[in-house]
């Protein structure tokens, strides 16, 4: 019974991670069997919806660090 129950977990997770890497074009067809089907994934962190995830080159540009960064040399320790 174990061993049905993680096949079944398997399997939608497996079937929800194909979905989600899905191209849009091909989701769009899967709108006639359920509309649900057709959205793009979801972002759950995004308080917005995210309705950029699924497009390229969208992403913020990263703000530079105020930090200034000193590099570290490590030097063998001295014989004796």
């Amino acid at each position: 019974m174990q061993q049905v129950l993680v096949l079944l977990i398997g399997l939608g997770a497996a079937g929800y991670a194909v979905w989600y890497w899905l191209p849009e074009a091909w989701r769009k067809p899967l709108g006639r069997v359920h509309e649900s089907l057709a959205a793009a994934p979801s972002c759950s962190a995004c308080e917005a919806g995210c309705s950029g995830c699924s497009k390229a080159g969208d992403a913020p540009t990263p703000v530079p660090s105020k930090n200034r960064t000193i590099p570290i040399t490590l030097q063998p320790p001295p014989d004796r």
